[in-house]
């Protein structure tokens, strides 16, 4: 009771587990034997199809052979690396890591840290956040030298189109400020012209850039401490397009503000305003003639707008290398970029960095380790496969897997060890890579009684592991009804619920002392048993102890009986018949009658019965009157005619019963309790008879007709087999008829034999 209301299947021992889901499985399928595997229910015989598609009951031969001229690199991909997890599984087993060997440990480990499968979560997520000053001075003096070593080897090995974009972009402004994409001719003309001759739109470019820087010069400096002229004029510019809300603004920005507290909207007017006076005074001067801060500001932005690029140059930059330049170019590019690189490190987060340094960055501290997590790593050698999380687990098979193939990639398949081959076979079948439809089809017209010993046992433990997932961790009170009764039959088939000490005492008591029914149980058993064993053997061959109990049996049931004699018999008056067939027949009938009374009291007779026997007892001087019951007075009861005190004990009986009618069941003597519990025993038996059949019709009944529809709907398709449907349907519908009546009977009899007994309370 406690199992059935309060445990789970997960609380049994292992084997017991795998024991009792066999024993279920297996008596399930027993059932359906006889069925068809088309026509068992949609789960059932998906489990079973898969299970005989895994043992390569489908598999086309020749598709196999084919293969066997091919490489495992021939797969699909999809295909080839579920097959490096299911050789990876098969290598693990119940190890770890630990016991595999050196080399291929190492590598499978290396893997692991390469695809961030032992990273350490907060680590990974942390890393944007940090600063590379962050990390301990080894590993950042690290990640500076790789990262450097990284960008010259690349400037070295590619050409500039083959780099990442960030570095190619660094390249170009360092060539560019070191004015190499510069045209000669148009650097001479710029210098022999003013700057008011550069095209309009150029102008005004520069005039919004001029604004800009000084702008940004003034942004943070005090109103009052802007140069005079400066000063004066951007109040006067301000008050003319008036640009202040009110005079406590303008007293505000005078007394101690800045330009920068200024509204957004104050902004570009103002910026324009100061490109606007600084180009007045350099428009109408050449270069040469302007102060070099200006000349180098005037440069820098005409040639990072292109105005002086040699076109040449700029197609051919994408097809070089940088070894292509001249020693001093490339030093000072080479210098330029790590100077920028460090720049960048210090002055970033890692997540403010650009996609392709970020990524190197990760790299390097992925080969230095920094994302292990040392608990990960030390689980991961150690446990074993089946006790890794399962994300782990997978990340593992699909390491040592990819490890296992590269070995036997390039190898044909007829050249892989023998051992690899039939692992190969097994997982093509498990996945239905050879299937042939015809086959398939074929095994779905069979029945689970026409498989061979060794597939039935294979599809037994295949439908046994669907049935343990489909159980789960459910509370065995939470399954279904058919689920829980079969889980509890085959646990008390493998005598889970047997008590040691209640076994060895009836074990050591006679057998005529158990009870009645169970003595009548126990003879139908043994006896169903017994004929079960004896079923191939003809009757002349059994011993004549056997053959005389089976012929007087079945004489006994009319078995020899003639028709054509009896019916002559019964058409003829009894007088026809010889005189000593006439006298045996009346001595037969005698003895009958005479049975028949000696068990029937006279009150029960009918009344001329009962005259008859009166009148019998008195010639026979056995009908005592009162004067005549003295002499018996002394005499002991079973000295009386059987029938006699058959009659006296009912009599009795019937007094002594109204008698306890008032009595609690606990108040009687033994003897009393003995003789009531056996006849509510009889009671209750033939109540439960009766209830278990009712039950098992009703339920088997309901499966039958479901199945039967599902045989209607599905009848139709046996005209693609060139067979008639109703020739068919006739069939089958006959077949899962009787296979109805033999699954009551047996249905039946199994629960009746395992009916747990009722209580009797007393109210």
């Amino acid at each position: 009771q406690q199992f059935l209301v309060r445990d789970r299947l997960s609380d049994l021992a292992p084997d017991v587990q795998e024991a009792a889901l066999v024993q279920l499985t297996r008596t399930r399928l027993d059932l359906l034997s006889k069925r068809k595997i088309a026509n068992l229910d949609v789960t059932t015989r998906q489990a079973v199809v898969g299970s005989l598609q895994r043992m390569g009951l489908f598999t086309d031969q020749g598709r196999r052979d084919e293969l066997l001229n091919r490489t495992l690199s021939d797969l699909e991909p999809e295909v080839r690396a579920g097959l490096g997890i299911f050789l990876a599984q098969q290598e693990l087993a119940d190890r770890s890591l630990r016991d595999l060997e050196g080399e291929t440990r190492e590598s499978v480990i290396l893997h692991l840290r390469q695809a961030d499968a032992l990273a350490d979560a907060a680590r990974v997520e942390g890393l944007d956040a940090l600063h590379l000053s962050d990390l301990d001075e080894e590993l950042s003096s690290h990640v500076r030298e790789a990262l450097a070593d990284l960008l010259q080897a690349d400037l070295a090995a590619k050409s500039m189109e083959e780099l990442p974009a960030e570095t190619r972009r660094r390249v170009h402004r360092t060539l560019d400020e070191q004015n190499y994409f510069v045209d000669e001719e148009r650097a001479e003309w710029y210098e022999r012209k003013t700057l008011a001759q550069l095209p309009s739109e150029i102008l005004r470019d520069l005039e919004q850039h001029l604004g800009e820087i000084r702008y940004a010069e003034l942004d943070g400096v005090a109103f009052r401490e802007i140069p005079s002229e400066t000063r004066d004029g951007l109040l006067d510019f301000l008050d003319r397009s008036r640009l202040f809300s009110d005079r406590a603004q303008r007293l505000r920005l005078v007394q101690g503000g800045t330009i920068g507290k200024l509204s957004e909207k104050a902004r570009s007017p103002i910026t324009q305003h100061f490109g606007r006076q600084w180009l007045v005074q350099l428009r109408n001067r050449r270069p040469p003639d302007l102060a070099p801060d200006d000349r180098e500001t005037v440069w820098a932005f005409l040639r990072d707008r292109g105005y002086f690029a040699d076109e040449f140059k700029e197609e051919l930059f994408a097809y070089q290398r940088l070894d292509e330049f001249d020693a001093e170019t490339r030093t000072r590019v080479e210098t330029a970029l790590v100077v920028q690189l460090n720049a960048e490190l210090d002055a970033q987060p890692f997540g403010a960095m650009s996609p392709e340094l970020r990524s190197m960055i990760r790299g390097q501290l992925r080969e230095a380790d920094y994302f292990v997590d040392a608990e990960l790593l030390r689980q991961v050698e150690e446990s074993r496969s089946a006790n890794l999380p399962a994300d782990l687990r997978r990340a593992v098979e699909t390491a040592l897997g990819t490890q296992l193939l590269d070995k036997v990639d390039d190898a044909p398949v007829a050249g892989l060890p023998a051992e690899m081959r039939a692992s190969l076979w097994r997982y093509l079948d498990q996945v239905g890579y050879f299937v042939d439809e015809e086959r398939r089809k074929r095994f779905m017209d069979r029945r689970l009684a026409d498989l061979a010993s060794e597939s039935y046992e294979a599809v037994i433990s295949d439908v046994a592991q669907q049935m343990r997932a489909e159980i789960g961790n459910s509370p065995v009170s939470d399954l279904e009804d058919d689920l829980r009764q079969g889980l509890r039959q085959a646990l008390e088939e493998l005598e889970y619920f047997t008590s040691a000490d209640v076994r060895e005492r009836v074990l050591s008591q006679p057998i005529g002392r158990l009870r009645r029914e169970d003595l009548d149980a126990l003879a139908l058993e043994l006896g169903l048993g017994w004929l079960e064993s004896q079923r191939e053997q003809a009757l002349a061959d059994l011993p004549k102890t056997d053959q005389e109990a089976i012929m007087a049996h079945l004489q006994a049931g009319d078995w020899f009986l003639d028709p054509q004699s009896l019916d002559r018999l019964l058409a003829n008056p009894v007088g026809d018949l010889e005189a000593g067939v006439r006298q045996d027949l009346v001595d037969l009938l005698q003895r009958d009658q005479v049975e028949q009374l000696a068990q029937q009291p006279l009150a029960s007779m009918d009344r001329e019965l009962r005259r008859t026997v009166h009148q019998i007892l008195l010639k026979q001087g056995l009908a005592l009157e009162d004067r005549q019951m003295r002499s018996f007075r002394r005499q002991q009861l079973s000295g009386l005619a059987a029938d006699v005190y058959g009659g006296l004990l009912r009599e009795i009986g019937e007094e002594a019963i109204s008698a306890w009618a008032a009595t609690r069941f606990g108040s009687l003597d033994q003897e009393q309790q003995a003789v009531l519990s056996a006849y509510l025993g009889r009671m209750i038996l033939g109540r439960s008879e009766r209830r278990v059949l009712l039950h098992t019709i009703s339920r088997l009944w309901i499966d039958y007709l479901t199945d039967i529809e599902d045989l209607r709907r599905g009848i139709g398709l046996e005209a693609y087999g060139q067979r008639d449907p109703l020739v068919e349907y006739k069939r089958r519908a006959f077949e899962l008829f009787e296979e109805l009546g033999d699954n009551i009977r047996r249905t039946t009899i199994r629960i009746l034999f395992r009916q747990p007994p009722e209580v009797l309370s007393s109210p």
